[in-house]
């Protein structure tokens, strides 16, 4: 697809993997910018990419996170048993 493709909100949803309404609210709240056709919401290709590649690193940064700090705690390889478990 061309970038300059424009796409409705719940191709945009389909892309991502999320429902229509959650990228109505994205676009809402200024995360992907849009534009109005008539009454019906477009967003371009790029302007998606670009939001996936941000959620994307966003995503991989926290885990990164996560995991350096269940490292530095010296808990990243352990089971954690809940109250009740029992260990075979």
């Amino acid at each position: 697809m061309p970038a300059h493709q424009q796409l409705t909100t719940q191709r945009a949803a389909n892309i991502l993997g999320v429902s229509d309404s959650f990228v109505v609210s994205l676009v809402k709240d200024g995360e992907i910018p849009f534009h109005m056709v008539g009454s019906h919401r477009r967003i371009y290709l790029r302007d998606l990419l670009d939001y996936k590649r941000r959620r994307d690193a966003a995503r991989h940064e926290a885990i990164n996170n996560m995991a350096r700090s269940e490292m530095e705690a010296g808990t990243y390889d352990k089971v954690v048993l809940t109250d009740g478990a029992e260990d075979e």
